[in-house]
Parts: C-alpha cells; structure tokens; sequence
C-alpha cells in the first residue's frame, strides 16, 4: 500500500492592517514610494520562518488594470525584492483574468461575493514547472482569505508541494 503526502497549505498574517502598516502599504502600493517596499519586505524577512524551505517565491497577482493604473505590479517588485535578499528565485506565474472589468475590486465586497473569485486564477503557459516545489505565496492585505486560498489551490491543483502565504496586513473585520 503506497501512502500519498497530502500537499500542504498555510497562510500568515503578519499585523494588523491599520495605521503604520496601513500607510507605508498604501504609500508603496498607490504612491510608488520604492522605500516603503522595502520596509515591506524586511518586516516579511523579519517576521516570516523559511525553514520549510521555499524552492521559488510567487506574488500574488492584482488586477491587470489595476496595475495599468499605478503603472507597476507592486507584488512583483515587493517579490522580486525578497528574491533578490534570500536567493530564492521568483517567478509571477499566477495569472488574474481581465474580466469582469466592473466590479473587479475585492475591498466593497462581502464574503459571499468574494466566494465567487474561485475561476479568476490560472497558471500562466510557459511557466517553470512546479511539480513538486515548496513555494512561498506572498500578498500585501488579506481580509478574508479567499484570493490566497485560491492562488495556493491553483499552485497545489499544478503540482506545488508545499505552499506557504504571506501576507502583510490582515484587515479587520
């Protein structure tokens, strides 16, 4: 009788996302303050336990029009920044559909209508193969759980060991 490991998921917080947190995220995210990644990134490193080993670290993906917006992937460069202190290699594998156009933004929304984001996410073609991989899943804010849940079941459902989120900020409910 062979025993399957089941794949692994879990997911951090970091703090709460209110006052400090709030503003430096905000000033990175929506005013491009660089300096601010990278007090993001060293309260991740600071805070966050690599002892399970992450083989490569995967941003989280916000909306292509949302990024069109700000003008930059700020989970990209945050990632990459991480990337480049531990030597783990990042890859922004995880696609985000570009539709619904309307109603994209998650932070008006209940639980039950952020439920229905489950079909948004996609591994993108030619991507490195995952099979196997330890992978460090990184976002800014989570307020209920369902976008990294459904970036961690997309990396698992293609393959990925061992999936570990990060956030930054946890909203308050």
């Amino acid at each position: 009788m062979v025993t399957r490991q089941k794949n692994i998921y879990r997911c951090s917080a970091l703090f709460k996302y209110e006052k400090t947190i709030k503003k430096v995220i905000k000033f990175f995210k929506f005013s491009r303050e660089l300096k601010q990644a990278k007090v993001c990134a060293g309260l991740i490193l600071e805070n966050t336990n690599l002892l399970f080993d992450p083989d490569i670290i995967v941003p989280v993906p916000s909306h292509p029009i949302e990024e069109i917006k700000r003008g930059f992937s700020h989970m990209n460069y945050l990632t990459w920044l991480i990337s480049k202190k531990t030597d783990i290699p990042f890859y922004p594998i995880i696609g985000r559909k570009l539709f619904p156009i309307f109603g994209r933004n998650q932070k008006n929304k209940d639980k039950k209508h952020r439920a229905n984001n489950n079909k948004k996410y996609y591994i993108k073609k030619n991507s490195p193969d995952i099979k196997g991989k330890n992978i460090l899943l990184l976002d800014d804010v989570m307020t209920t759980g369902l976008t990294m849940n459904s970036c961690a079941d997309v990396l698992l459902e293609n393959g990925a060991s061992k999936v570990h989120g990060v956030c930054i900020g946890l909203t308050p409910l």
